[in-house]
């Protein structure tokens, strides 16, 4: 069970924002693609988590005094232990280089891609951290820490010595199964540091140097899917629905309309009057359309 739900990084909503209307080196794309498999993962790890009854914290960042915000991706609170996850879902198969890996770039005649720090060593500093809080709080448990790779199609090559604290894709169920075999439910002292570490949840919102420059002028005036978040061109002012060529759904102009504004509102972080909303939507849509999209959400907010 989880009384908190996960929510999309702020940092992804605002690249899914941009995607479509800003251009993006190189750096970026990575980043944005690091983003997306990285909540990927985390979805679909909760999904899994959620079968058993353990008390599970989605994604918790704390702040220590003289640190940086530090973040756990999953936690299990059993009455027994608390156990730490580090979710990856990589991409692209990857070698194993100690503290690093290098992940293969698909390119033949240059096969070596870029090279991060190895997710053991990401989790073993969190630990670290993580062990301090539970100091710092009172919180005297066992403490198991696990890498989840999520991704099936994931192969890490070079490891020197089989490690049982990385799980890939085929180990999980059987490690879940394992898990909830041996653990007892959670009591009230579980639910009472539940509560302790969820007050130590940190806004990370503003904490992103990350994210590319942009302004209102500097923003392609398109549209996009509400499904795939692709650009749709060629909408008739008189159409309801248009068939994205991209997903291959049916999406009404309404949603096409209630996305455009949700993204303005991401990206600038107020809500756009009806000639901005015009605008922003490469003045696709009569004024009434949209006016009828502002007042709903007027009503609902």
């Amino acid at each position: 069970m989880s009384k908190k739900m996960r929510q999309k990084p702020n940092a992804l909503k605002i690249y899914d924002a941009l995607y479509g209307r800003l251009y993006f080196n190189k750096q970026q794309w990575l980043k944005y693609g690091n983003l997306k498999d990285g909540y990927k993962g985390e979805v679909w790890a909760d999904q899994n988590f959620e079968k058993y009854g353990w008390l599970i914290i989605k994604g918790l960042s704390f702040h220590l005094e003289g640190d940086y915000v530090c973040q756990i991706d999953t936690i299990i609170i059993t009455r027994d232990k608390i156990i730490l996850y580090e979710v990856k879902w990589f991409s692209n198969p990857a070698v194993d280089r100690g503290n690093k890996i290098q992940f293969f770039s698909g390119d033949k005649e240059n096969p070596n891609g870029e090279i991060y720090e190895h997710p053991r060593e990401q989790l073993e500093k969190a630990t670290k951290k993580f062990k301090r809080l539970m100091w710092k709080l009172g919180i005297e448990k066992e403490l198991e820490t696990y890498v989840m790779f999520t991704n099936p199609d994931f192969v890490l090559y070079g490891m020197e010595d089989w490690s049982f604290d990385l799980l890939f894709h085929s180990e999980i169920d059987a490690h879940l199964s394992k898990l909830a075999a041996s653990t007892i439910e959670p009591d009230a002292e579980s639910h009472r540091i539940y509560n302790l570490l969820m007050k130590q949840d940190h806004d990370t919102s503003e904490d992103m140097p990350f994210i590319p420059k942009y302004n209102y002028d500097s923003l392609r005036k398109v549209v996009k899917c509400p499904e795939c978040n692709e650009v749709i061109t060629g909408i008739l002012k008189s159409c309801h629905s248009v068939f994205c060529i991209h997903c291959h759904k049916k999406v009404t102009v309404n949603d096409i309309l209630q996305k455009s504004l949700d993204d303005y509102k991401i990206l600038f972080k107020q809500t756009p009057n009806l000639p901005q909303l015009h605008d922003w939507t490469g003045e696709m849509f009569d004024r009434m359309r949209i006016y009828r999209v502002l007042k709903k959400n007027q009503k609902e907010n």
